[in-house]
């Protein structure tokens, strides 16, 4: 059945096979470097919900993964969409991404496999991984490592234009848009609203 747990430090190394929640709060009695860290290298077969301060994945999701924290990090299989959210976000190389993915933060990493379309709202973005399908990027700065590969377009909206570097693959095109009309901190406004209220919730 669907899995609740709350505490200082979460590890999940089982099996679950339904939805799973998780909170990984302040302890005060745990040393800081396990205070508010979850660490999922299980394998869950539903989707998975999680807040906390640190989040590791490194196991397999086969349904949605939405996770809100302070340093968010996958290295395992996700096998439908991903929404994570935190002042750091990255996929390592190891990571493999089924569905649609979207990160906002103020540092986004993603170097590994994405099938489905990929969103990132950040500060600074970095790009070095293989993306099956179109790639929207706003952010202030925008870079694209050598290696990376595209199969759709690109499309970004950054203070400077962007130009790639000859070993980037890019099976679409290049668009550059302009910032819309609302403010340029929007966004980044939007995200402060959606952390402090999840601290609020944590709290």
């Amino acid at each position: 059945n669907e899995t609740w747990l709350g505490a200082g430090r979460i590890t999940l190394n089982g099996e679950a096979r339904d939805d799973v929640f998780l909170l990984a709060g302040a302890d005060r009695t745990a040393p800081a470097s396990s205070n508010g860290v979850i660490t999922l290298a299980g394998d869950c077969h539903d989707d998975v919900w999680v807040l906390a301060d640190r989040v590791e994945i490194g196991g397999r999701a086969a349904g949605h993964v939405r996770a809100a924290a302070r340093t968010v990090r996958v290295a395992g299989k996700v096998g439908k969409g991903a929404l994570l959210m935190g002042s750091a976000v990255s996929l390592t190389p190891e990571s493999h991404l089924a569905g649609t993915a979207r990160l906002i933060g103020e540092n986004l990493v993603a170097e590994g496999c994405v099938e489905g379309r990929l969103t990132l709202l950040g500060n600074k973005v970095t790009l070095s991984g293989s993306f099956s399908n179109d790639v929207r990027v706003t952010a202030q700065d925008v870079v694209v490592l050598p290696g990376t590969r595209i199969g759709g377009d690109l499309v970004y909206t950054a203070p400077s234009e962007l130009i790639l570097d000859k070993g980037v693959s890019l099976g679409g095109r290049l668009v550059r848009q302009p910032a819309p009309a609302a403010p340029a901190n929007a966004w980044s406004s939007l995200f402060v609203k959606v952390w402090l209220g999840l601290a609020a919730l944590l709290a």
